[in-house]
């Protein structure tokens, strides 16, 4: 079995550069048959692409980085979408959502094999913070695309989006599997840094009301019993250049 680590990112290179750079020297060069990092630049001003071209081809060349970009750059930084594009275009059967500033820890790694082989039969939810379920969260990739139909992409720019997921699977009997509190690391940002990724959210008021707006289209889904997301429309729908070099639709 094979993980991928999904991660995506709009204008964030400042922190992927230090996530990346930690994350790959834990889990780099050797771990390809195990591991793939699947990264999305989602239409980035900041250099992004150019960064992984020039630091991390040999990356890409052994298989353990498969890096995609959008080819129509979007308006904005879509979370649900950009997420839902970058699972569907990893190539594990099981996938984690690792978002751009995420630091995975020694061992983590190791733990997650052991908690899925663990419970190999289940339909499975992996969680690292059982109270506040935000930024890593994984699924067999089968799963998140047949059971529970991905991120709700009715949910915009910022919130709730993983703590969804997470609801949603276990409303639909899926096992939690929780790989703890000390595996949950990530470098610490300014938030002026990521009212700059969302591009359309400038001020505290509207995170905190895009987060209202999203809690209310999970409890609905809750309330209704519609735990497959994006029913009767296309999601995670995106045309990609894979690796600097083929085209790829997303459908």
């Amino acid at each position: 079995m094979r993980i991928s680590y999904c991660i995506r990112s709009m204008n964030y290179l400042k922190y992927f550069k230090e996530s990346f750079e930690n994350n790959i020297s834990l889990y780099g060069k050797g771990y390809e048959d195990k591991l793939e990092y699947c990264i999305l630049d989602y239409g980035s001003n900041d250099g992004f692409s150019e960064y992984i071209k020039e630091n991390h081809k040999d990356l890409i060349e052994c298989g353990l980085v498969n890096f995609y970009q959008m080819i129509t750059k979007p308006e904005y930084f879509h979370i649900t979408h950009s997420k839902n594009v970058v699972h569907k275009l990893a190539q594990g059967e099981f996938v984690i959502n690792l978002d751009a500033d995420n630091l995975l820890v020694r061992g983590s790694t190791e733990k997650i094999f052991k908690m899925i082989e663990d419970n190999r039969d289940d339909h499975l939810v992996l969680t690292h913070r059982r109270k506040l379920i935000r930024g890593r969260i994984g699924f067999y990739k089968d799963d998140f695309i047949n059971l529970l139909g991905g991120y709700d992409e009715r949910m915009g720019i910022y919130g709730v989006d993983d703590r969804d997921m997470f609801e949603r699977s276990i409303a639909s009997k899926f096992v939690e599997i929780n790989i703890g509190k000390k595996y949950n690391n990530r470098i610490m940002n300014d938030v002026e840094d990521r009212y700059h990724s969302y591009n359309n959210i400038k001020t505290d008021e509207q995170r905190w009301q895009c987060k209202v707006d999203n809690n209310n289209i999970m409890r609905s889904s809750l309330e209704n019993g519609i735990y497959k997301a994006n029913q009767g429309k296309p999601w995670g729908v995106a045309k990609v250049i894979k690796n600097f070099k083929e085209e790829i639709e997303v459908k």
